[in-house]
């Protein structure tokens, strides 16, 4: 009987050191835990940033004040120095598959596109209207300086999901002409 004490004894205490050591694991587990989504939920935030301060320098530019005559027409060689300004960004930042500026009909007048990571302009006549796009309603309903961001979904390039697929987060803005009419978005 004496054998039979000592032994629970000892179940007993390992149990014990078995619970706390399960105990201090879990809680170690958890702060790692917590310390890798602070760490992800900080760099988003940081991408956000980035991606909304390029919106903010593509949208406050000099060619996009320039870009709209008094009849509301963008000037032919302005627009064509802003799909260059778009380019260069595209081709610097290495982040966006598409740069794009829509006119207030949701029908894009410049576009840079990343193919194969070589972003090349993309001609006038296959750009395209996003007017049904559920990403133009909402950016072009925003205030000056506000910032749209999509959830994540799949583009569509002339009317189907593009193949291979590829998932899409697009930021936009509103732009405005200098008389402060809104024009258009960013995207």
């Amino acid at each position: 009987s004496i054998f039979f004490a000592v032994f629970a004894i000892m179940i007993a205490v390992t149990g014990v050191i078995l619970s706390v050591s399960l105990k201090a694991e879990m809680e170690a587990y958890q702060n790692m835990a917590r310390h890798t989504v602070d760490i992800q939920a900080a760099n988003i935030a940081e991408d956000i940033l980035r991606v909304s301060s390029d919106l903010a320098i593509l949208t406050h530019g000099k060619n996009m004040e320039r870009l709209w005559n008094d009849n509301g027409i963008p000037v032919p060689g302005t627009l064509a120095d802003l799909a260059e300004e778009f380019l260069n960004l595209s081709m610097r930042r290495g982040l966006y598959d598409q740069v794009r500026l829509l006119n207030e009909n949701g029908m894009e007048i410049v576009r840079v596109n990343r193919n194969a990571n070589l972003p090349a302009i993309v001609p006038q006549d296959k750009l395209q209207s996003k007017k049904d796009r559920y990403y133009f309603d909402d950016a072009f309903a925003l205030n000056q300086e506000e910032v749209f961001v999509s959830p994540l979904d799949l583009n569509i390039e002339q009317g189907k999901i593009e193949q291979p697929l590829k998932p899409m987060i697009r930021f936009a803005t509103p732009i405005f002409d200098r008389r402060g009419k809104k024009r258009g978005i960013v995207l």
